[in-house]
């Protein structure tokens, strides 16, 4: 008898729509949201191992005290110290109101890894 260990992978894609809730920006991330869809389903419908698309959630990602955008990069980043982290982004910090993404933080505000 084969033991199976079974995993939940999780990505998170960032994408961006126009602020008024328009028809247009409704169906922008509809279109966006079944092509991903459709891309996982086709790059995985034939590996053995692939149990199927489980879930999707989608979050607004609004600019606070937990978010931001790095001042270098603008890869949207959580505050690594805020208690309400929002999962499924990198991990970075805020240094006088510019965020920073663990590659791009002043060296000094670097944490040791591991």
């Amino acid at each position: 008898m084969s033991v199976h260990k079974t995993f939940l992978v999780q990505y998170a894609i960032v994408i961006e729509v126009p602020t008024e809730p328009t028809e247009a920006a409704l169906e922008a991330e509809l279109r966006f949201r079944n092509q991903l869809n459709d891309a996982i389903t086709h790059v995985f419908r034939n590996q053995p191992n692939y149990l199927g698309l489980q879930t999707e959630r989608v979050t607004l990602i609004n600019e606070s005290s937990s978010t931001g955008q790095c001042a270098k990069c603008r890869l949207w980043i959580t505050n690594a110290e805020s208690p309400s982290i929002l999962d499924g982004l990198c991990r970075g910090v805020c240094i006088n109101d510019q965020w920073y993404c663990e590659d791009h933080q002043p060296r000094k505000n670097r944490r040791k890894r591991t």
